[in-house]
């Protein structure tokens, strides 16, 4: 089976493969125009002949961006990122991608299509209601179409990836919502009779995720060595809640714990446990730390609901459950903790993630350190110039 190449102008190739002859015996040709250089013409008709050879023949000029990203999601999403990652892809792509370039033929898509559709999704990209996408939004689906995209030029469906000529939206830095310890203080006692007060408690001395919190398992828990081990993160999939390994690698990690959480736990665990007495055959065992009266695992966003509500009640910033991970954070190294320890304990793979997302307590930090700094080789010799000139 061989094919040709030849030049119909600058950049634009002809290539054209030799099929199989038909049952009639008559010769079979198909022919295809591709855009490039002359390198990725060649890599184009190396893949089509591999193809035609293997009998999965299939030219990208036939199939439209709706069609590709549908087999990008099957062929390479389903079987290389989590189930809670791939039904986010497939919302992003269902919703917003397809219905604004889903009828663009791949190897057709330019990147003024992708820039225009950027331009109309800020405006009034929004589905049930008027207005415009948010920047961090846009850009999201942007990286997502973007790496879909690099994918079609790896297979060599297409000889560029026209996302790379593109310039999405830049979200404007915010800084991340926390409590001070005293508004943690607040938050506390006004959950202290409610089921969220142990999930808050140990997010507020721990910085673990809601996920985690939720997917906490006893046998994980070691009250008297006053640590915990996160080994499982409970997800909010489209139809169930399912027990999942946490986020990364690196967060897969022992923390140690305080002793007032410590303490906490004792008195919860041994409520819990009458409790189980109480109800019997009633009672799910899933050997959860913060179940529901059942002992059946939380909604998580029926958990998140619940934080909401308690925060709206009371005369706090706006944090979601989320924001008591800063809060822990920005307490620790507030007080000088290194920020090796802080990153090491919410499970950060290096500390530059961790600076990156605190960047707002290190210019205290920074101020700190000059004025130490100061007092350590300036301070003594000031205050006997003084004495002398006195």
């Amino acid at each position: 089976m061989v094919g040709s190449i030849r030049q119909c102008s600058p950049g634009s190739w002809r290539i054209t493969i030799e099929l199989e002859r038909g049952p009639d015996g008559k010769r079979r040709q198909k022919s295809v125009t591709v855009r490039g250089t002359k390198k990725e013409a060649d890599r184009e008709l190396t893949r089509l002949v591999q193809e035609a050879q293997a009998g999965t023949y299939r030219t990208a000029s036939k199939m439209t961006v709706a069609e590709y990203l549908e087999y990008w999601l099957k062929n390479y999403a389903e079987t290389n990122v989590a189930e809670k990652t791939l039904e986010g892809y497939a919302e992003t792509i269902h919703r917003y991608i397809v219905p604004a370039l889903g009828t663009v033929r791949l190897d057709k898509l330019q990147p003024a299509h992708i820039q225009a559709y950027y331009t109309r999704a800020l405006r009034s990209g929004r589905i049930k209601r008027e207005g415009g996408l948010s920047a961090r939004t846009v850009l999201h689906q942007h990286r997502l179409l973007r790496q879909a995209l690099k994918h079609a030029v790896d297979w060599q469906f297409i000889g560029r990836n026209p996302a790379d000529a593109t310039k999405p939206p830049r979200p404007e830095e915010k800084d991340t919502a926390f409590l001070n310890p005293e508004q943690l203080v607040v938050l506390l006692d006004a959950a202290q009779a409610t089921p969220l007060y142990i999930p808050i408690l140990i997010a507020c001395a721990t910085g673990m995720r809601r996920g985690e919190v939720l997917g906490l398992r006893w046998q994980d828990v070691d009250l008297e060595h006053c640590a915990l081990r996160i080994c499982n993160s409970l997800v909010r999939l489209a139809t169930c809640s399912v027990m999942k390994a946490p986020k990364t690698k690196g967060s897969k990690h022992d923390v140690t714990l305080p002793s007032g959480l410590v303490d906490a736990l004792k008195i919860h665990k041994a409520q819990q446990d009458q409790l189980r007495a109480d109800l019997r055959s009633a009672y799910k065992n899933h050997d959860l730390v913060v179940p529901q009266l059942d002992g059946r695992p939380r909604s998580p966003n029926g958990f998140t609901k619940a934080f909401v509500d308690l925060i709206e009640k009371l005369d706090l910033p706006r944090v979601t459950f989320h924001g008591l991970r800063h809060s822990h954070a920005t307490m620790l190294l507030v007080e000088r903790v290194p920020i090796k320890v802080v990153s090491e304990r919410l499970g950060h793979s290096t500390t530059q993630i961790t600076s990156d997302i605190y960047q707002h307590v290190l210019p205290s930090m920074e101020r700190e350190a000059a004025d130490r700094t100061q007092d350590a080789l300036f301070g003594g010799r000031q205050r006997s110039a003084d004495d002398a000139g006195s």
